[in-house]
């Protein structure tokens, strides 16, 4: 995950193509080849969960954290939770639970989150 704090961060989940990485060299950060059913717009410490197929965890909180890209990325009225399942080709999107931004008192604090599954 790279919180889109600042402008100039293209993609907010991102993945490290290891067949690709030259030791000498700081890993590309490549944009996640997962298929969410919206886009992400602004995402911290995902999780990968411990079941057989693993999951992919992250909670896209709708908004970046600065000012001046209010068209690029239009501020959603939701937080997200959002599963993709990593054993499946293309990572595609399993789960989305939307939470109302009205029952969440500051949506740029979802930090460091728990999955029981």
């Amino acid at each position: 995950a790279v919180p889109r704090m600042f402008k100039g961060v293209p993609h907010a989940l991102t993945e490290i193509i290891v067949k690709k990485h030259q030791a000498k060299k700081s890993p590309s950060l490549n944009p996640f080849t997962g298929r969410p059913k919206q886009s992400i717009i602004n995402t911290y410490q995902p999780i990968i969960d411990d079941c057989k197929n693993p999951r992919l965890w992250i909670i896209d909180v709708g908004e970046v954290e600065y000012k001046g890209d209010e068209a690029k990325y239009k501020k959603r009225n939701v937080v997200s939770l959002v599963a993709f399942a990593l054993t499946e080709p293309d990572y595609p999107e399993v789960l989305r639970y939307e939470i109302s931004k009205d029952k969440v008192k500051e949506p740029l604090f979802f930090g460091g989150f728990a999955v029981d599954v």
